[in-house]
């Protein structure tokens, strides 16, 4: 144009930079994510990692923890059994609480409450109080845990008995006394199993807590595959092996010993209310206190191929509006002021039609 007719060559090169503003093709992409995103938010699951929605798709398996997960994980202390003669409900209850002093598991702080709630004082203790995680607590003599650490038998007084949550005191002499506890099925969870067996997919239970506690739980709900006395290392090789037979693996956890299995599994979901270790690393963040939002995203599986839709249409329109824009501006057919209409429009029509997904 310099050449052709100088007085027109600035205008053009106005136009020609205004219509080839890449707004529309840089937008394709997040705006129909962001939407996306935005829908799956409101369920109540807030998605971290953009990889999750692609997962509602792949997902083949699902691993559940119990406390805190499959549960409400605000278990009651239904019950103290002495074991130790000479010992009182006061003096056991006393040095349970001091071991449990700062913990933030929901049997500990069941532990806490009680212990408050009977004015009873934690004692003091002589020796520093190491977590073995997965395990239980140490100090010095006194060990509070699993009946499978401390090499226990857990009580049996019924067939329920595998309802109840059990921790158990014990020091160098043996078994001190054992803490019952009742915790309840979180909102919402049969609604998740039934959305994962509409999917066809395995639900999985794997937890910490005793085996019989486990399994009792797992036939309750339904679920056939369960492992029970897991560390958070057993936890971890579980998701692994299911992984190297070619599993896409959901994991969801709450817990400081669910930390290696949110990191293992393929898309991890920490219950909001969880320990900030197992939140901080996890794919999606669920804020609600029932597992509904989690049943309607597997539900929402076909959302994942519409944002792909979405994008492709997004980058469809940018590329056809940029080939038509770019040679027009550049015949001098289009003034700046058009030019920059144009490529607000071409904006606008992709970021509406991200919208949609809003309402998926």
């Amino acid at each position: 144009w310099w050449y052709v007719d100088p007085a027109r060559a600035w205008t053009v090169l106005v136009s020609v930079l205004v219509a080839s503003c890449p707004c529309a093709l840089s937008l394709a992409v997040p705006t129909a994510m962001a939407a996306a995103q935005g829908a799956v938010t409101k369920l109540g699951l807030l998605i971290v990692r953009g990889h999750v929605l692609e997962g509602l798709v792949k997902a083949t398996d699902l691993v559940l923890d119990k406390t805190g997960t499959l549960t409400i994980g605000q278990p009651e202390l239904t019950e103290i059994r002495i074991v130790r003669a000479g010992l009182s409900r006061e003096n056991v209850l006393g040095l349970a609480a001091a071991m449990e002093a700062g913990q933030k598991h929901p049997l500990a702080l069941s532990l806490l409450r009680a212990a408050e709630a009977e004015n009873i004082s934690a004692h003091q203790l002589v020796e520093p109080i190491s977590n073995q995680l997965g395990k239980g607590l140490i100090s010095g003599a006194y060990r509070l845990g699993s009946a499978s650490w401390l090499g226990v038998l857990q009580g049996s007084q019924d067939a329920n008995a595998g309802q109840y949550g059990q921790v158990h005191l014990a020091d160098d002499q043996g078994l001190i006394a054992s803490f019952i506890f009742l915790d309840t099925p979180r909102a919402g969870l049969e609604n998740l199993l039934s959305a994962a067996k509409t999917r066809k997919i395995a639900v999985h239970l794997v937890s910490g807590d005793d085996p019989a506690t486990v399994a009792w739980w797992a036939e309750a709900m339904g679920i056939t595959v369960f492992q029970g006395g897991c560390s958070p290392e057993d936890k971890y090789h579980y998701i692994e092996s299911l992984q190297q037979k070619g599993r896409f693996v959901w994991a969801i956890g709450d817990g400081i010993n669910d930390a290696p299995l949110l990191a293992r599994a393929d898309v991890s979901v920490a219950v909001g209310a969880g320990a900030p270790l197992a939140t901080a690393g996890a794919d999606a963040i669920l804020t609600s206190s029932s597992l509904s939002p989690l049943a309607k995203a597997l539900l929402l599986a076909l959302l994942a191929d519409k944002t792909q839709m979405i994008i492709k249409e997004n980058l469809i329109w940018a590329l056809v509006y940029n080939l038509l824009a770019i040679p027009a501006a550049m015949m001098g057919w289009v003034n700046p002021w058009v030019a920059g209409i144009g490529m607000s429009l071409s904006s606008l029509a992709v970021t509406l039609n991200a919208w949609r997904l809003r309402k998926a």
